[in-house]
């Protein structure tokens, strides 16, 4: 690893591993940001379509409980 090597004065490695840290933090609340944002893009997009279809397995399941409830009577 470049940072314990002789390359570098003893004093700076510490300042450089810091900033290092810092970068990667920046790094990861930048792709958690995006991320984030993607998701939620998704999730408005793909509400209607999942409204839809619940409605329709809504509308089956009522459907198939009325004619159940038809076919008992009818007995």
């Amino acid at each position: 690893m470049l940072l314990t090597n002789d390359l570098l004065p003893r004093d700076n490695t510490e300042i450089w591993r810091n900033r290092l840290g810092e970068i990667q933090a920046e790094i990861n609340v930048s792709l958690t940001k995006y991320l984030h944002q993607q998701e939620s893009g998704q999730i408005e997009r793909f509400a209607p379509l999942l409204e839809e279809w619940e409605e329709s397995q809504i509308a089956k399941a009522t459907a198939r409980a009325i004619k159940k409830k038809s076919a008992r009577k009818k007995r």
